[in-house]
């Protein structure tokens, strides 16, 4: 008697197990189904873009048997940069959490202060706001170390997901191994790790440098009509957009604009006094020569180059910059700076999030992802008013 009667509790237990995981798996498919029903597409940036716009994905052209070996002002010596993480062949990645995006704990590794940074924030906080999502942001301060640190803390965390900006693109490899070492997954953002350190995160998600610079650099070539001399003023060592801000306007007027030549380029960490010392040298060494600057960001190197340009009583070069600040946009209405590209911080940051939230909902990610590229000229600058930064 008493062995049917432990005979019938255990049944019971089991079954009561069974219905309570039964339930469980009709919560989590309720909670995806919801999670899957949001909607993002009506979101805007404060200049009333769309906050979430994919750029198409990207052709790869079949890699050199030794890219280093082609000419830097050929564009396939640069495959392994321009192209990191397109065809790498990923680690087996942590095990996706049940019940979609929606209530999950996110923790943002933000790679350093900067006025585009509070934009990127912005934008992340509309889509977290949009999924219910929970999150922690850590200020990295453009420090590899201190990323290290923070990483470690955020594993203590135990987030859902990570959402990873590194402030060097080398030095992203040991992170991103020891998260995915902790069965963490990791959207990486903004700045585009090595192929080796991509194959420990689901995706890479951001502005794709080399794209919309090789567009900027075509727009610079049709304004000059395919010739003249250009310098190229560039920013931080050591990140992936340094060498696309960079060869990509080299090798794109290799081909696009061949008669135009490059005079000069030089780092000025997007700081003033170096950009304005730089700019002015380049101005009094070329003269007539130099007809058109090509500058990392358009904030502070924006205002000293052109305080440079109008100390030298130049009025014809042809400025353009990755943008798009205020500074920037201003300086294309009035006429002072000839392009930007468009760079939208808010995007930037929201997408990342935006990736983060599809693959919790169960939706297959490609290896990398850009977000919206334009050029803006004088003749829709307008429209990019009031400004994100």
């Amino acid at each position: 008697m008493k062995k049917r009667f432990v005979v019938l509790i255990a049944m019971l237990l089991f079954a009561s197990l069974v219905f309570a995981q039964t339930m469980t798996a009709a919560k989590a498919a309720e909670m995806l189904a919801k999670s899957r029903a949001v909607d993002t597409s009506n979101l805007k940036t404060t200049d009333n873009q769309p906050l979430v716009e994919w750029e198409p994905l990207r052709a790869v052209p079949k890699r050199p048997a030794n890219p280093g070996a082609l000419s830097e002002f050929e564009a396939l010596h640069w495959f392994d940069t321009e192209y990191a993480g397109y065809n790498v062949e990923k680690m087996p990645m942590p095990a996706r959490p049940a019940g979609g995006a929606i209530g999950k704990y996110v923790v943002l590794l933000q790679a350093g202060h900067h006025p585009y940074w509070t934009g990127y924030i912005n934008g992340f906080k509309k889509v977290a706001e949009a999924y219910g999502m929970k999150y922690k942001i850590y200020n990295g301060n453009w420090t590899l170390d201190l990323q290290a640190q923070q990483a470690e803390q955020a594993i203590n965390d135990k987030p859902d997901i990570i959402v990873f900006a590194p402030s060097d693109q080398a030095g992203a490899l040991p992170i991103l191994r020891k998260l995915w070492q902790a069965k963490i997954p990791v959207i990486t953002s903004n700045t585009i790790p090595s192929d080796e350190a991509m194959k420990y995160t689901l995706s890479w998600v951001g502005p794709d440098d080399w794209g919309q610079f090789r567009k900027l650099a075509r727009s610079m070539a049709d304004k000059l009509g395919k010739k003249g001399g250009y310098a190229i003023v560039q920013g931080v060592p050591g990140t992936s957009c340094f060498n696309g801000r960079t060869w990509s306007v080299v090798t794109e007027l290799a081909t696009y604009a061949p008669a135009m030549k490059l005079l000069d380029k030089d780092v000025s960490n997007y700081k003033s006094e170096p950009t304005f010392q730089m700019v002015s040298t380049w101005l009094s060494k070329y003269g007539s020569s130099l007809n058109a600057i090509v500058l990392p960001d358009d904030g502070e190197t924006m205002a000293a180059c052109l305080q440079a340009v109008k100390n030298a009583g130049r009025k014809d070069i042809v400025i353009v910059a990755a943008g798009h600040s205020k500074t920037g946009l201003d300086a294309v209405k009035s006429g002072e700076a000839y392009a930007l590209t468009y760079q939208s911080a808010e995007s930037d940051g929201a997408m990342g999030l935006q990736m983060a939230a599809d693959w919790l909902n169960g939706i297959d990610l490609p290896n990398v992802r850009a977000i919206a590229q334009r050029i803006i000229t004088k003749e829709i600058v307008n429209n990019y008013y009031p400004t994100q930064w």
